[in-house]
Protein backbone atom coordinates (compact mmCIF):
# COMPACT_ATOMS: atom_id res chain seq x y z
CA UNK A 1 0.00 0.00 0.00
CA UNK A 2 2.79 2.16 0.74
CA UNK A 3 4.47 1.94 -2.27
CA UNK A 4 1.51 2.54 -4.14
CA UNK A 5 1.07 5.45 -2.62
CA UNK A 6 4.72 6.88 -3.38
CA UNK A 7 4.47 5.70 -6.92
CA UNK A 8 0.73 7.92 -7.25
CA UNK A 9 3.20 10.27 -5.90
CA UNK A 10 5.63 10.24 -8.30
CA UNK A 11 3.50 10.18 -10.83
CA UNK A 12 1.60 13.57 -9.75
CA UNK A 13 5.09 15.19 -9.30
CA UNK A 14 6.39 13.58 -12.66
CA UNK A 15 3.06 15.24 -14.45
CA UNK A 16 3.33 18.94 -12.57
CA UNK A 17 6.92 18.32 -14.48
CA UNK A 18 5.69 18.14 -17.37
CA UNK A 19 2.60 20.50 -17.43
CA UNK A 20 5.64 22.95 -16.06
CA UNK A 21 7.82 22.18 -19.25
CA UNK A 22 4.97 23.12 -21.79
CA UNK A 23 4.10 26.37 -20.92
CA UNK A 24 5.21 28.88 -23.08
CA UNK A 25 8.22 31.22 -22.21
CA UNK A 26 8.11 34.94 -22.78
CA UNK A 27 11.67 36.78 -23.25
CA UNK A 28 12.37 40.18 -24.50
CA UNK A 29 14.37 40.35 -27.53
CA UNK A 30 17.03 42.79 -28.87
CA UNK A 31 14.36 44.85 -30.09
CA UNK A 32 12.85 45.28 -27.23
CA UNK A 33 9.67 42.52 -28.13
CA UNK A 34 8.18 40.21 -25.76
CA UNK A 35 8.85 36.87 -27.69
CA UNK A 36 6.57 34.03 -26.85
CA UNK A 37 8.94 30.77 -26.97
CA UNK A 38 8.40 26.74 -26.91
CA UNK A 39 9.28 25.63 -23.13
CA UNK A 40 11.47 23.66 -24.86
CA UNK A 41 12.09 24.54 -29.16
CA UNK A 42 12.72 21.71 -30.94
CA UNK A 43 13.15 23.04 -34.14
CA UNK A 44 15.15 26.48 -34.52
CA UNK A 45 16.68 27.89 -37.16
CA UNK A 46 20.14 29.97 -36.47
CA UNK A 47 20.60 33.00 -39.15
CA UNK A 48 23.92 34.15 -37.43
CA UNK A 49 27.22 32.22 -37.26
CA UNK A 50 27.62 33.55 -33.32
CA UNK A 51 24.20 31.95 -32.62
CA UNK A 52 24.56 28.58 -34.41
CA UNK A 53 27.76 28.00 -32.11
CA UNK A 54 26.25 28.72 -29.38
CA UNK A 55 23.33 26.30 -29.91
CA UNK A 56 26.13 24.05 -30.45
CA UNK A 57 28.10 24.98 -27.78
CA UNK A 58 24.97 24.64 -25.32
CA UNK A 59 24.66 20.90 -26.69
CA UNK A 60 21.97 21.44 -28.34
CA UNK A 61 23.12 21.11 -32.08
CA UNK A 62 20.52 18.57 -33.25
CA UNK A 63 18.06 21.35 -32.99
CA UNK A 64 18.50 22.76 -35.59
CA UNK A 65 16.84 22.41 -38.82
CA UNK A 66 18.31 25.83 -40.70
CA UNK A 67 21.57 27.98 -40.78
CA UNK A 68 23.08 30.17 -43.11
CA UNK A 69 25.45 29.51 -45.52
CA UNK A 70 28.11 31.32 -43.29
CA UNK A 71 27.86 29.17 -40.65
CA UNK A 72 30.84 27.16 -40.70
CA UNK A 73 31.70 26.01 -37.10
CA UNK A 74 31.78 23.88 -35.73
CA UNK A 75 31.81 21.37 -38.84
CA UNK A 76 28.32 19.45 -38.04
CA UNK A 77 26.95 23.12 -38.95
CA UNK A 78 27.50 21.90 -41.83
CA UNK A 79 24.87 19.16 -42.03
CA UNK A 80 22.35 21.23 -41.40
CA UNK A 81 20.08 22.87 -44.06
CA UNK A 82 21.31 25.68 -45.43
CA UNK A 83 18.37 28.44 -45.73
CA UNK A 84 20.31 31.24 -47.48
CA UNK A 85 21.45 34.78 -45.96
CA UNK A 86 21.42 35.96 -42.13
CA UNK A 87 21.04 39.27 -44.16
CA UNK A 88 18.49 39.17 -46.31
CA UNK A 89 16.55 36.33 -45.38
CA UNK A 90 15.17 33.78 -47.55
CA UNK A 91 11.98 33.73 -45.64
CA UNK A 92 10.23 30.95 -47.49
CA UNK A 93 13.50 28.68 -46.89
CA UNK A 94 13.12 29.28 -43.18
CA UNK A 95 9.40 28.69 -43.16
CA UNK A 96 9.88 25.54 -44.89
CA UNK A 97 11.78 24.27 -42.02
CA UNK A 98 8.71 24.19 -39.60
CA UNK A 99 10.87 26.14 -36.93
CA UNK A 100 9.56 26.56 -33.60
CA UNK A 101 12.26 29.29 -32.92
CA UNK A 102 14.12 31.71 -35.32
CA UNK A 103 17.39 33.77 -34.05
CA UNK A 104 18.58 36.34 -36.02
CA UNK A 105 20.17 39.51 -35.89
CA UNK A 106 19.14 43.23 -34.91
CA UNK A 107 19.93 44.59 -38.56
CA UNK A 108 17.04 46.45 -39.62
CA UNK A 109 17.11 45.32 -42.81
CA UNK A 110 15.44 42.04 -40.92
CA UNK A 111 12.85 43.91 -39.69
CA UNK A 112 10.57 43.26 -42.33
CA UNK A 113 11.22 39.33 -42.71
CA UNK A 114 10.95 38.74 -39.12
CA UNK A 115 7.23 40.10 -39.60
CA UNK A 116 6.24 38.01 -42.45
CA UNK A 117 8.14 34.53 -40.17
CA UNK A 118 5.42 36.01 -37.34
CA UNK A 119 2.57 36.20 -39.37
CA UNK A 120 3.26 32.63 -39.62
CA UNK A 121 3.17 31.62 -36.41
CA UNK A 122 6.78 31.31 -35.95
CA UNK A 123 8.55 32.78 -32.84
CA UNK A 124 11.66 35.05 -33.68
CA UNK A 125 14.03 36.49 -31.30
CA UNK A 126 16.50 39.32 -32.56
CA UNK A 127 19.72 38.68 -30.72
CA UNK A 128 22.78 41.29 -30.58
CA UNK A 129 26.57 39.78 -30.83
CA UNK A 130 28.37 43.10 -30.94
CA UNK A 131 30.39 43.32 -28.05
CA UNK A 132 30.99 40.58 -25.46
CA UNK A 133 28.53 42.23 -23.15
CA UNK A 134 25.99 41.08 -25.50
CA UNK A 135 27.02 37.84 -26.14
CA UNK A 136 26.95 37.71 -22.87
CA UNK A 137 22.95 38.23 -22.66
CA UNK A 138 22.57 36.31 -26.09
CA UNK A 139 24.26 33.49 -24.50
CA UNK A 140 21.83 33.55 -21.34
CA UNK A 141 18.67 34.01 -23.38
CA UNK A 142 19.53 31.09 -25.63
CA UNK A 143 20.16 29.01 -22.91
CA UNK A 144 16.61 29.78 -21.30
CA UNK A 145 15.01 29.63 -24.20
CA UNK A 146 16.30 25.84 -25.01
CA UNK A 147 15.62 25.19 -21.62
CA UNK A 148 19.12 25.34 -20.10
CA UNK A 149 19.43 27.74 -18.54
CA UNK A 150 22.24 25.94 -16.16
CA UNK A 151 24.23 25.18 -18.83
CA UNK A 152 24.69 28.51 -20.32
CA UNK A 153 25.80 29.74 -17.05
CA UNK A 154 27.94 27.24 -16.80
CA UNK A 155 29.56 28.79 -20.31
CA UNK A 156 29.68 31.93 -19.05
CA UNK A 157 31.48 30.89 -16.10
CA UNK A 158 34.30 29.07 -17.66
CA UNK A 159 34.81 32.34 -20.28
CA UNK A 160 35.46 34.47 -16.98
CA UNK A 161 37.66 32.10 -15.75
CA UNK A 162 39.92 31.99 -18.72
CA UNK A 163 42.78 34.91 -17.86
CA UNK A 164 42.07 38.48 -18.56
CA UNK A 165 44.49 38.74 -20.75
CA UNK A 166 43.14 36.26 -23.02
CA UNK A 167 39.43 37.85 -23.21
CA UNK A 168 41.09 41.42 -24.13
CA UNK A 169 40.08 42.21 -27.45
CA UNK A 170 42.96 41.93 -30.21
CA UNK A 171 45.46 44.41 -30.65
CA UNK A 172 47.33 43.58 -33.79
CA UNK A 173 45.25 44.78 -36.72
CA UNK A 174 47.62 42.86 -39.00
CA UNK A 175 46.33 39.96 -37.86
CA UNK A 176 42.73 40.48 -38.59
CA UNK A 177 42.28 43.44 -40.73
CA UNK A 178 39.24 45.75 -39.70
CA UNK A 179 37.74 45.48 -43.34
CA UNK A 180 33.99 46.06 -43.85
CA UNK A 181 32.03 43.35 -43.94
CA UNK A 182 29.71 43.23 -46.90
CA UNK A 183 26.07 44.09 -46.51
CA UNK A 184 24.81 40.94 -48.20
CA UNK A 185 26.65 38.73 -45.81
CA UNK A 186 25.51 37.40 -42.26
CA UNK A 187 28.86 36.67 -40.98
CA UNK A 188 28.44 38.71 -37.74
CA UNK A 189 30.82 36.68 -36.03
CA UNK A 190 31.55 39.34 -33.36
CA UNK A 191 33.61 37.22 -31.27
CA UNK A 192 36.32 34.02 -31.51
CA UNK A 193 37.79 32.68 -29.39
CA UNK A 194 41.04 30.93 -29.24
CA UNK A 195 42.22 27.36 -28.66
CA UNK A 196 45.01 28.27 -26.60
CA UNK A 197 43.09 30.76 -24.28
CA UNK A 198 40.27 27.70 -23.97
CA UNK A 199 43.33 25.35 -22.93
CA UNK A 200 43.99 28.23 -20.51
CA UNK A 201 41.23 27.92 -18.82
CA UNK A 202 38.84 25.29 -16.64
CA UNK A 203 38.52 21.75 -19.05
CA UNK A 204 34.80 22.71 -19.46
CA UNK A 205 36.09 25.57 -21.77
CA UNK A 206 36.72 23.21 -24.69
CA UNK A 207 32.81 22.19 -25.04
CA UNK A 208 32.69 25.54 -26.44
CA UNK A 209 33.01 25.28 -30.07
CA UNK A 210 33.78 28.90 -31.04
CA UNK A 211 36.49 29.19 -33.98
CA UNK A 212 39.06 27.04 -32.89
CA UNK A 213 41.69 27.54 -35.47
CA UNK A 214 41.66 31.06 -35.02
CA UNK A 215 45.27 32.34 -33.26
CA UNK A 216 43.77 35.10 -30.93
CA UNK A 217 40.78 36.40 -29.35
CA UNK A 218 39.33 39.16 -31.03
CA UNK A 219 36.37 41.35 -31.54
CA UNK A 220 35.42 42.28 -34.58
CA UNK A 221 33.34 45.74 -35.85
CA UNK A 222 29.86 44.41 -37.34
CA UNK A 223 28.84 46.61 -40.36
CA UNK A 224 25.69 46.31 -41.98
Amino acid sequence: MRRAFLLACALVAASCRAERRAVPLTLQDDWQRAVQVAAAPQRVVSLSPATTELVFALGAGNRLVGRTTWCDWPAEAGQVTDVGNGIGINVEAVAAQRPDLVLLYPSESNRAAAAQLEQLGIPVAALKQDAIADWRATVRWVARALGDSARGDSLLADFDRRPAAARAPQSDSSAHPPSPIPASSSRSAPIRLSRSARAASSPNWSSWPAAATRSTIWLRPVVW
